[in-house]
């Protein structure tokens, strides 16, 4: 006798009739799966299971295979895995009543809805509900101690964070996406958790200093309503913080004590004051859209920096050296007050792919970017530059921005730059004939062109 995926070998009853009694294949409308099962071949050839040696089963995955339907409650005593991510499956989820040995729980992609039952599941380790529609609170999930994955973003979870009592194991930590309120716990109780993701939702009150958590690897709190002020973390293994998206003032940290920080963002919040120093091993400086003032500091030691973003700000004075930043992506200093010679500062970086010093007081003349052969997008519009436009021949632009300056000479054909699909030109003093490219331009509707206030073109 076999019941719920336990062996029957008997060769009076062939495993169909022991399937046909299955829940799962009566719930999850079996014959319409994308890889059905046979049901006349033994069951451990059925697509997606695992069976012990006894013929138990350990392990169902059914990824992505067109089930529909509720998940019943299984009776299967011995299911270590399950794993039915990217289905249709709708309804309540199971408690789980049954598979107390269960380790790992991937439902993530379906339409499941209603509150998230409060598991007693001992020996859980992963458990993925992310994006479905399951809403109310998040339980506390006392009896849970092994777990350490716990993925239920993009759902619609409300009311307050836990502050998770029984955690000692826990890693992952993703909340975001959600509709979840009330303050930020301090998490003291996951001493191991290294991601904690809580982005998007509706979150108040101050940062915790997570002072209490020495793996904490990486911070998403952005797209809250936080309010008041950085903490200094001193978290020694902090490689990410993205705090971006609320509403938090005062100046920025030095955050002298997390030299293994990576990214920074802190963008579109309301910070103040200067910029201070910057973390030696950064790669990522997102600081956009707040009212920074005073100069940008010096990068000299920063050469791992790949991305700069401090657009939207007050900032003056004259832009750093750049060169010694080899690594140098994209950088973004518009909307600023930034002045002197665009050349000394933007000239030979061979990785840089997007200038955008739009909205500025620069002064100099464009250099020919000779030496940034992967550069795509360049804004230099709104400023004070003179001269002529370079052909950018050894660029791969597609996209030039160089408008209401104080450029002049004959318009270039760039003839040279397949790929460029838009060119705004206005508000200066070109003259000559429009390049010939955009007549041949097989994606004409792509393109782009902004003649006005020039000469003869």
């Amino acid at each position: 006798q076999a019941e719920d995926g336990i062996r029957d070998r008997s060769p009076s009853r062939g495993l169909g009739d022991v399937y046909k009694r299955q829940m799962l294949y009566n719930s999850t409308s079996g014959p319409n799966w994308l890889i059905k099962w046979d049901l006349i071949m033994p069951m451990e050839r059925w697509y997606g299971i695992s069976l012990t040696p006894e013929g138990c089963v350990v392990n169902i995955r059914l990824y992505q295979n067109g089930l529909q339907g509720k998940l019943p409650d299984m009776n299967l005593p011995f299911l270590e895995g399950l794993n039915l991510q990217f289905n249709s499956l709708d309804g309540p989820l199971p408690r789980f009543t049954f598979t107390k040995n269960i380790g790992e729980v991937r439902l993530d992609a379906n339409n499941f809805s209603e509150p998230i039952p409060d598991f007693q599941l001992p020996n859980l380790t992963h458990l993925g509900l992310s994006n479905n529609k399951l809403s109310g609170s998040i339980p506390d999930f006392t009896g849970m101690q092994k777990l350490g994955k716990m993925w239920l973003e993009r759902n619609q979870l409300s009311g307050q964070i836990p502050n998770f009592s029984n955690f000692p194991l826990l890693d992952n930590l993703y909340l975001f996406n959600n509709r979840l309120t009330g303050l930020i716990p301090d998490f003291s109780n996951l001493p191991n958790v290294s991601y904690i993701k809580l982005e998007n939702n509706l979150l108040i009150g101050t940062i915790p200093d997570f002072k209490n958590l020495p793996n904490l690897y990486s911070l998403d709190l952005s797209g809250n309503l936080l309010t008041g002020t950085i903490p200094d973390f001193s978290n020694p293994k902090l490689s990410d913080i993205n705090l971006s998206g609320n509403q938090l003032t005062d100046s920025i940290p030095f955050f002298s004590k997390l030299n293994s920080l990576q990214s920074l963002n802190l963008s579109n919040n309301y910070l103040y004051g200067r910029i201070n120093s910057i973390p030696l091993n950064l790669k990522s400086l997102i600081l956009a859209n707040n009212r920074l003032v005073g100069e940008i500091p010096n990068f000299e030691n920063q050469t791992r920096l790949e991305f700069i973003d401090l657009s939207f700000n007050q900032l003056s004075g004259v832009v750093p050296d750049l060169k010694n930043i080899e690594n140098l992506i994209s950088l973004n200093l518009s909307h600023n007050k930034l002045s002197g010679d665009l050349f000394e500062f933007t000239n030979g970086h061979p990785k840089l792919q997007v200038i955008n010093l739009n909205s500025n007081q620069l002064s100099g003349t464009i250099p020919t970017y000779e030496n940034s052969p992967a550069l795509v997008d360049l804004n230099l519009s709104n400023n004070k530059i003179e001269g002529n436009l370079p052909d950018f021949t050894s660029t791969s632009l597609w996209d030039i921005d160089v408008s209401n300056n104080q450029l002049e000479g004959m318009l270039p054909q760039f003839d040279n730059l397949p790929n460029l699909r838009i060119l705004k030109i206005s508000s200066n003093g070109f003259y000559g004939k429009i390049p010939d490219f955009l007549w041949r331009s097989n994606s004409v509707s792509y393109t782009h062109l902004t003649l006005p206030t020039n000469r003869e073109v």
